[in-house]
């Protein structure tokens, strides 16, 4: 199912008369720019991405989408307007805030760590290579005396 919905939008975004794209992707051969220099305003690839997400949204919904159309589905959400009353969109923005706040939160635990295990180790080698005070054993050796 996605090779088709892939194969559809290529058709639908690719001028009339045109072949097959070819393997090599140069600027010349590149499909957006080219989309864009022939004419494709931006509101009409605006408006096929929301008809994509539409489409993809109503097969999620009815458990016939593959986990490629569910990744299509979660890079469309970003791409279109905001829809606050869409569940599916809510929850996979949902989904991608909680993401990205765990990524930072095991980020910076990951680095305070570090940073803790580092300034341990600054500190202990800093107590090896300083001198050994005099004094204790001078208190100890009277404490001895006066025993004895």
């Amino acid at each position: 199912m996605a090779a088709s919905l892939r194969a559809a939008a290529t058709r639908i975004l690719r001028p009339a008369g045109q072949g097959l794209r070819r393997l090599v992707h140069t600027q010349e051969h590149s499909g957006s720019t080219r989309a864009l220099e022939e004419g494709y305003p931006a509101a009409q690839i605006q408006q096929q991405k929301e008809e994509l997400y539409d489409l993809i949204a109503d097969a999620y919904a009815n458990s016939a989408s593959s986990p490629a159309d569910r990744y299509v589905l979660k890079v469309l959400s970003t791409q279109i307007k905001p829809r606050p009353r869409d569940p599916q969109w809510c929850e996979i923005i949902t989904i991608k805030k909680a993401g990205n706040w765990a990524l930072g939160g095991f980020c910076f635990v990951g680095g305070s760590i570090i940073l803790a295990g580092l300034a341990q180790g600054v500190r202990k080698r800093a107590e090896l290579e300083m001198p050994k005070p005099v004094e204790p054993y001078r208190i100890k050796r009277k404490l001895q005396k006066q025993v004895e």
